[in-house]
C-alpha cells in the first residue's frame, strides 16, 4: 500500500482515463486503492444464479483472480450474498454485513482472502447491476491496518461515488459501439434467414427481421419474458432442451473446452415441419468490464424447411443444375443440419438423403458436406427470409444495452415490437 495518498483530482482523472480507454481500468483501480486506504482495488459483476461473474483488479494477485473466476463455489460467497442487498449510493462496510468469524471458515477466505492478506472490504454497489442476487460494483480491499480504518475509507471512497457511477455507465454504454459488436449487428441484419444474438445470461438481445417474423408466428419457437427476453419453445419438454443448448453454447463462449452439441429440431402446433436451430458460441468482448454489460454471447440461426423449399427449389436448382429436392437438402446442410436431422425435417429416411447428397456432389463436382454448405451459403439466392413488407431493421432485446441487466422492448410473448 502506498504511504502517500494521492489527491483527489488525480483519482477523477485516472477515473475519467479509464472511461475513455477501458484498458486504464486497472491502473485507476490501484490509484484509488491509494485514495481510499486500501491494499487493492476491484471492479466487479457477480451472478451467483447464472454462475458467472466478470472482473477487473488494481494491484490484487492475478493468479488467485484466475482462480475466483474459474470456480463458481468464490464466486457464491458470503460477501457476494450479503453485499447485493447494501444500498447502491453509499459506501458498504463488508464486515457489517458479514460475521468476520463465519468468513474465517470459508473456502473464499482461506483460499483467496488470507494470501492476500485482505481483511476487510469495502464497497460502492452500481444499482444497474442489480437483479436478483446479481450485483456489482468496486470493491477496496483493506489491510488489518485498513479495517481499523474501514469507517475513514468508506468516507473517500462515497465522496468519489458521482465520478465513479458516471465513468462505469460510460464504459458498459462503449461496448455496443465497439467496433466488433457494430459489425456482428450489421452482420446478422445482412443475414437473409433467421437469426438472433443471446447475451451472457440466455436474453434476447437482437433480433433481425426474419427471426422477428418467427418469434410473431410463435409456431416452434417465441420469445418470452421470463428474466428477460427468452426464447421458448412451443412445448414445455423442447423448451428445457432449447434452454439446455443456449446453455453449452455459452458454457463454450467462455471455456472452448466445454462439450457443445449439434443443431436440433423444434416442433410446430401448425403441423408443419419442425425448425431447425443451430446456436453457435461466440467469443467474449475484447475487455473484462464490457464483460459486465449485455453482450452477445451466442448466435443463434434458425432453418424453415418450407421457407428454404419455396426459394431454393428455384434458385438453387438453375444456378447449380440440381433438382428441387436435392436444393432441399443442400440448403439444410448448409444451415447446419446433418443427415439425420435433414431426413427428419423433411420427412424422408437418411438412405435418400444420402442419395441426394451424392447426386449434389456429382453435378456440382465437390466431394464433402463442408464444400457443399460453402457453396450454399456463398449463393446470394438461397433467402428463406419471410420477413414482412417493410421491415427495415431488427428488434433489440432490451431498452438500454449498455446496461448489464437491461431489459424491455423487442419481441416478446411471440410477437416481436419495432
Amino acid at each position: 500500500m502506498a504511504t502517500a495518498k494521492p489527491p483527489l483530482r488525480q483519482v477523477v482523472d485516472s477515473l475519467y482515463a479509464a472511461a475513455a480507454s477501458p484498458d486504464r481500468w486497472s491502473e485507476a483501480l490501484a490509484l484509488l486503492a491509494d485514495h481510499v486506504g486500501g491494499t487493492g482495488g476491484m471492479l466487479v459483476f457477480n451472478a451467483p444464479e447464472e454462475g458467472r461473474a466478470a472482473i477487473v483488479t488494481g494491484r490484487l494477485r492475478p493468479d488467485l483472480t484466475d482462480l475466483y473466476m474459474r470456480d463458481a463455489r468464490y464466486i457464491d460467497n458470503p460477501w457476494t450474498t450479503r453485499l447485493a442487498g447494501a444500498p447502491a449510493g453509499r459506501p458498504a462496510i463488508a464486515s457489517r454485513y458479514v460475521d468476520p468469524a463465519m468468513l474465517r471458515r470459508t473456502v473464499v477466505h482461506a483460499d483467496l482472502l488470507l494470501p492476500q492478506k485482505i481483511e476487510d472490504l469495502v464497497v460502492l454497489t452500481h444499482p444497474a447491476m442489480a437483479r436478483g442476487r446479481a450485483s456489482g460494483g468496486v470493491g477496496i480491499t483493506l489491510s488489518r491496518r485498513g479495517a481499523e480504518r474501514a469507517e475513514e475509507a468508506a468516507h473517500r471512497l462515497g465522496r468519489l461515488a458521482p465520478h465513479f457511477y458516471r465513468c462505469l455507465d460510460i464504459s458498459l454504454r462503449m461496448a455496443p459501439h465497439a467496433e466488433g459488436r457494430a459489425q456482428l449487428d450489421a452482420v446478422l441484419l445482412a443475414m437473409s434467414g433467421p437469426a438472433l444474438l443471446l447475451d451472457a445470461a440466455g436474453r434476447l438481445l437482437l433480433a433481425n427481421p426474419p427471426a422477428e417474423a418467427v418469434l410473431r408466428a410463435a409456431d416452434g419457437l417465441a420469445a418470452g419474458a421470463d428474466g428477460g427476453l427468452r426464447l421458448v419453445a412451443s412445448l414445455p419438454a423442447e423448451t428445457r432442451r432449447l434452454s439446455s443448448r443456449i446453455a453449452e453454447a455459452l458454457a463454450v463462449s467462455s471455456d472452448a473446452g466445454a462439450a457443445l452439441s449439434g443443431p436440433f429440431l423444434l416442433s410446430r402446433p401448425s403441423g408443419r415441419p419442425p425448425l431447425l436451430v443451430t446456436i453457435i458460441p461466440l467469443p467474449p468482448a475484447a475487455f473484462p468490464i464490457w464483460q459486465m454489460g449485455r453482450n452477445p454471447r451466442a448466435l443463434v440461426l434458425v432453418t424453415d424447411p418450407d421457407a428454404a423449399r419455396e426459394v431454393d427449389g428455384d434458385a438453387l436448382s438453375a444456378a447449380l443444375g440440381i433438382t428441387r429436392a436435392e436444393a432441399r437438402v443442400a440448403a439444410l446442410i448448409a444451415a447446419g443440419a446433418g443427415v439425420p436431422q435433414v431426413a427428419a425435417a423433411l420427412g424422408v429416411s437418411p438412405t435418400t438423403v444420402k442419395t441426394q447428397l451424392s447426386s449434389c456432389f456429382d453435378k456440382t463436382g465437390l466431394r464433402s458436406q463442408m464444400a457443399l454448405a460453402r457453396l450454399v451459403n456463398g449463393f446470394p439466392g438461397r433467402s428463406p427470409a419471410s420477413s414482412p413488407a417493410g421491415s427495415q431493421g431488427a428488434s433489440r432485446g432490451g431498452s438500454n444495452p449498455g446496461s448489464p441487466e437491461g431489459s424491455g422492448g423487442g419481441p416478446a410473448g411471440g410477437g416481436g415490437n419495432r
